[in-house]
């Protein structure tokens, strides 16, 4: 088979051309032909073919592609043969292509081969081979393919080598004395790519050398006005010398070797005769370096010797050590480089904000491969032939730190196996990875222990034994940041009569850690350091960080974000996607973004110093929105539907978070529940009329999931905020909130405190539902005295009000309570009855949390009645949806009242086993019930909790 690049995308099988289909599937070919033989992942395929945001099913369309791809290759005249081509291997996909297939090996030989020739001092046959060598091209390289961003730094990578070698020609024609004929070909290409310095000066010699030194004088004026006004930079020092010297009449004919644009082939076997300098640049081993035993791992691992030019890019935030780690690995290994080792730092993140242009990086390296200044081309890709010839057939290391970009990186790859290349960077560099078989290692922070060790190391272990609390809270104040915790040993060290419990005050303060943590220098300054990644942000992804900082959590969703900014989601992905890209946000989990606590309160002055007051708080207010309608959400998705709030719709610019199933929902609580409760506790402060409805969204939550202390604080908040207004509904609600919270926590007195409270502010208003809800919460009451005829005549009075209000939710939850009294009451028949009632009516409402209440009533009954086998099946139905819901704490009372009925049946295993694991249960939530097996009483509405202990 024949694979052919450069031009339209063609593949050939015995001759016969194959029919590759629509667009997507040339992208996906194409993707596996920037390097044919190496694994594409899927993760690599899903981030070529959707750079903006892979839709849902992506993975899936992409083995469709890669399976349409096979039978295409099937159809040829090879048949099965040909599809095998294409080789599935973990954790990805190949195309199996020989280099002799591709029309990209040969186009490499053919200009090895001239390059060879034109060395060697034959001239007229390296014509010959550089003029086969362009006979390959059909045009621009993948000129059918849509771009990708791999594709189109592949098409870029490959019109730089075409315009390489059409230039090498044009040096060889000259050399060989082709100046007549050459420049018509010259003219056209210096008229298509007019900034390019060493074409302009071959046509300038090629116009001298055929006598017509007006028009070559005429050409370098015009190349002067251009680059003044394109770039604003005057000609090169080497066209400018070019320039006198045919002012000055010089015929510099023959003598190709006084004429600077050709003299790269000259010196590339190096200055002195055959033999280039071996450098050795690579900074010091670092002093003090602790763990990233399993990033040394991974580097060996990606730097192991091959047949290729090894590429490794080690990327993460500012200061997380990616140069400590690199040159750890370096001098670790200094043994396999005999032909030495570069490094230069590339200044893509300084505070100067300039970073080292190729060019100029490009002077530094091959000064330190041996060759003096003035022999150093002007033009950027005579500079990278002469580096890449220079650095043929050596084994070196190449440390390229603190890159910026693809593009500042690309020119200083060698161009041959046996180099080895270490890249550092802030951003992820995916070009890298995609067209030129990089290697991907992400820097996280350090491990807790050892960022213990670093400060160990720094301060010694007697200080650090002396006040080991100090220390752990200096590593987590520092955020496990390498650069943060050298920064405050260094500050401990320099000032020994400072105390570490001292040094954490210090830090403990959020708004002064950064001025804690200053050094004497922009690389040492940690807000410095911060600051260097924020300005190279584009401005609508600044903003974005910096309202990140208005965020009380540690992480927040796509959603969140969306609506701290104002965006549609789909336009806050990309935000993030930035913001990831440059290691200001990471995305821990899926649609999780987080970032140390550092970086949070850097983007916290940000926004206190860059918003204006009123983008801050409509920027909260949106935030408030989203928690407050996606707690509702996530409390309608498992059932915790209690009394509901306004109905008011979404603002502007708000997007609430969506949930596909209880799982989902579940694990959204689980992870937002202290942002609620903070936002509860900041909209109370505000005075905002959202915070009862805020904290009715996560109470039931922290209810049913042991989280008691920060169900009190919420409702505390909201009566607060209730007062502030003057609004007595909202004060009533979080009245009733704050009995049901007494009532879980053993605190009866204060349960009734509140209750008539509400109740006297229900009845000023005459609210009907009020009233109801208050008769229905003297359970809490009367129960722990066992007045159950009182909590009775209270659920019947409760069940009249909601039927005068027409509140059918509120009938139902009266009518389980009813089922409930009776049944302690020993009117077990009448029980059943009002609870079926009761559960039929739940159902309809789809109220998962009442209706396993009301199966729990059914299941005692039935097992006070001596029926056990209905009361286990009972308990299985609310023990089943008490887990759907999340709702922990009713899960083990029901497990508890379940190992009695097994028990009663005989069946001791699983009476053991359903108390054993209530018994967990308890000791997880941490609550007395732990030490303690079944109760005589105990409610199973919203409050009640077991009272006697046998």
């Amino acid at each position: 088979m024949e694979f052919r690049v450069l031009g339209p995308l063609d593949i050939s099988d015995r001759g016969q051309s194959v029919a590759l289909g629509p667009p997507r599937l040339r992208q996906v070919c194409a993707i596996l032909l920037i390097r044919p033989g190496h694994l594409v992942s899927m993760e690599e395929f899903v981030d070529e073919l959707w750079p903006q945001g892979p839709p849902e099913h992506a993975r899936a369309l992409v083995r469709g592609y890669l399976s349409r791809l096979r039978r295409t290759l099937r159809a040829g005249p090879s048949g099965p043969a040909a599809s095998e081509r294409l080789i599935t291997r973990k954790p990805g996909y190949l195309l199996d292509a020989a280099d002799t297939e591709t029309d990209l090996h040969r186009f490499a030989e053919q200009v090895a081969d001239a390059r060879a020739s034109a060395l060697s001092g034959r001239p007229v046959q390296a014509v010959d081979r550089y003029r086969q060598a362009q006979r390959l091209w059909r045009g621009a390289p993948y000129a059918d393919v849509p771009r990708t961003p791999g594709i189109a730094a592949a098409v870029l990578a490959l019109t730089e080598q075409r315009l390489t070698a059409v230039e090498e020609q044009f040096d060889a024609e000259l050399a060989a004395g082709g100046h007549a004929g050459v420049v018509t070909e010259l003219t056209a290409h210096v008229a298509s790519h007019p900034l390019r310095e060493r074409p302009i000066g071959q046509l300038m010699l090629a116009l001298h050398r055929s006598g017509r030194q007006a028009d070559a004088l005429s050409l370098f004026r015009r190349t002067r006005h251009l680059l003044a006004e394109e770039i604003g930079a005057e000609p090169g020092p080497e066209l400018q010398s070019l320039h006198q010297r045919i002012l000055a009449g010089d015929p510099i004919a023959g003598v190709v070797e006084d004429v600077v644009i050709d003299r790269p082939a000259s010196i590339a076997a190096g200055p002195d005769g055959g033999r280039v300098s071996v450098p050795r640049q690579l900074a010091g081993r670092p002093a003090t370096f602790v763990g990233r035993r399993s990033e040394l791992a991974r580097l060996e691992e990606m730097l192991a010797p091959c047949g290729t030019v090894v590429i490794a890019v080690i990327i993460g935030a500012g200061g997380v050590g990616k140069t400590w780690l690199a040159l750890r690995w370096a001098h670790d290994h200094l043994d396999r480089f005999p032909d030495g080792h570069l490094h230069i730092d590339l200044r893509g993140f300084t505070s100067a904000g300039v970073p080292l242009a190729p060019a100029a990086a490009l002077r530094t390296l091959l000064v330190a491969l041996g060759v003096s200044p003035p022999d150093i081309p002007t033009d950027l890709a005579a500079q990278v032939g002469l580096y890449r010839s220079l650095l043929a057939g050596r084994r070196m290391l190449l440390l390229l730190d603190n890159a910026r970009d693809v593009d500042q990186v690309r020119p200083l790859l060698p161009g041959s196996a046996g180099c080895t290349v270490i890249v550092t960077s802030r951003h992820r560099l995916t070009g890298l990875v995609v067209a030129d078989g990089a290697q991907p290692l992400r820097l996280d922070l350090l491990l807790a222990t050892d960022a213990r060790q670093l400060l160990e190391d720094r301060l010694g272990a007697a200080r650090l034994a002396a006040e080991p609390a100090a220390a752990d809270d200096i590593v987590t104040r520092c955020a496990r940041l390498p650069l943060a915790l050298a920064l405050a040993a260094a500050r401990a060290a320099t000032r020994p009569g400072l105390s570490l419990a001292s040094l954490a005050g210090e830090l403990r303060d959020v708004r002064d850690r950064l001025d804690a943590l200053a050094g004497d220098d922009s690389a040492t300054d940690l807000r410095a350091v911060f600051a260097v990644s924020y300005r190279a942000l584009t401005p609508p992804s600044a903003a974005l960080f910096r309202l990140v900082g208005l965020h009380p959590g540690s992480d927040l969703t796509g959603a969140a974000a969306a609506s701290l900014a104002g965006v549609p989601l789909r336009d806050a992905r990309r935000l993030l996607d930035e913001l990831t890209g440059a290691h200001l946000l990471v995305e821990p989990a899926p649609d999780r973004f987080a970032c140390h606590d550092l970086l949070h309160a850097y983007a916290s002055e940000l926004a206190a110093r860059e918003e204006p007051p009123e983008h801050r708080s409509a920027a909260e207010a949106r935030l408030r929105d989203h928690y407050l309608h996606s707690a509702h959400a996530a409390k309608s998705s498992i059932g915790l539907l209690d009394r509901p709030t306004s109905e008011a719709l979404p603002g502007p610019g708000v997007t609430p978070c969506r949930f596909a199933d209880d799982g989902a929902a579940l694990e959204w609580f689980a992870h937002e529940h202290r942002v609620l409760v903070a936002l509860v506790r900041s909209a109370s402060a505000d005075l905002d009329p959202r915070t009862g409805d805020l904290a009715l969204a996560v109470g039931a939550y922290l209810g049913r999931s042991g989280f008691w202390h920060d169900w009190r604080s919420t409702a505390l908040a909201a009566l607060k905020a209730a007062r502030g207004r003057h609004d007595p509904q909202a004060q009533a609600r979080a009245h009733c909130w704050l009995a049901e919270v007494y009532a879980w926590i053993g605190r009866p007195d204060r349960t009734a405190t509140h209750l008539d409270t509400a109740w006297r502010l229900y009845d000023r208003l005459e609210e009907t539902d009020g009233l109801a809800y208050v008769h229905l919460c003297r359970g809490w009451i009367h129960e722990p005295l066992q007045h159950y005829q009182e909590a009775l005549e209270d659920a019947r009075r409760g069940l009249e009000l909601y039927r005068t209000a027409g509140h059918e939710r509120g009938q139902a939850h009266a009518l389980n309570n009813i089922g409930w009294y009776l049944a302690q009451l020993g009117d077990y028949e009448q029980s059943i009855t009002y609870s079926e009632l009761a559960l039929g009516r739940l159902r309809q409402l789809s109220d998962r949390a009442w209706e396993a209440r009301a199966w729990c009533n059914l299941g005692f009954a039935h097992h006070r009645l001596g029926r056990h086998d209905r009361s286990a099946r009972c308990y299985g139905n609310a023990l089943e949806l008490f887990r759907q819901i999340g709702d922990r704490y009713f899960e083990a009372r029901v497990l508890d009242r379940l190992s009695e009925t097994h028990d009663a049946m005989a069946d001791t295993v699983s009476g053991n086993q359903a108390r054993t694991a209530a018994r967990e249960i308890f000791q997880d939530l941490g609550h007395p019930d732990a030490e303690s097996t079944v109760t005589d009483t105990f409610g199973l509405y919203p409050g009640q909790r077991r009272t006697v202990v046998r």
